[in-house]
């Protein structure tokens, strides 16, 4: 798995108020969310780089699986984990690269909050922009499995 404590290049997707981290080097692409079509296989949706379909996941604040994409979503980003070669594809209304600073600050999640089957590893607070907010953090090989199992159900 990877350790998220020596990583500091990450990809911020932002959606329904919700800033995820995820490992850059764990990013394949981020493509136009316009680009997503249903695939031929089951008629779930996919979008395609490479050659290769990668299934599409849209979430919403409480990080459950959304059975569509909210208009304000304009971007997908296709991740694949580099531990056990899963794919899939996070739909978000923003995308953009993010480095860890000096002054932001990794959590562990406290006891309290912690869910075995939650995807998120990590707490980051961060200044971005002049602004003090709280991210979660990541990997693919955990949002995959949480993705696959439907989203914590």
């Amino acid at each position: 798995m990877v350790e998220l404590q020596q990583t500091t290049a990450f990809e911020l997707l932002t959606f329904d108020g919700v800033y995820l981290l995820l490992p850059r080097d764990e990013i394949i692409s981020a493509e136009l969310v316009d680009d997503v079509h249903p695939s031929d296989d089951n008629g779930s949706r996919v979008i395609d780089y490479e050659g290769e379909e990668y299934p599409v996941f849209s979430l919403n604040a409480e990080l459950g699986i959304l059975s569509g994409i909210p208009t304000d979503h304009t971007a997908c980003v296709c991740c694949r984990s580099k531990t056990d070669d899963s794919r899939f594809a996070l739909s978000c209304a923003l995308a953009e690269p993010f480095f860890l600073g000096t002054l932001d600050v990794l959590q562990e999640i406290p006891e309290v909050m912690s869910n075995p089957q939650s995807p998120v590893q990590m707490l980051l607070t961060y200044t971005f922009r002049h602004q003090q907010d709280l991210a979660l953090l990541s990997t693919t090989e955990k949002m995959s499995h949480y993705l696959k199992s439907g989203g914590g159900e």
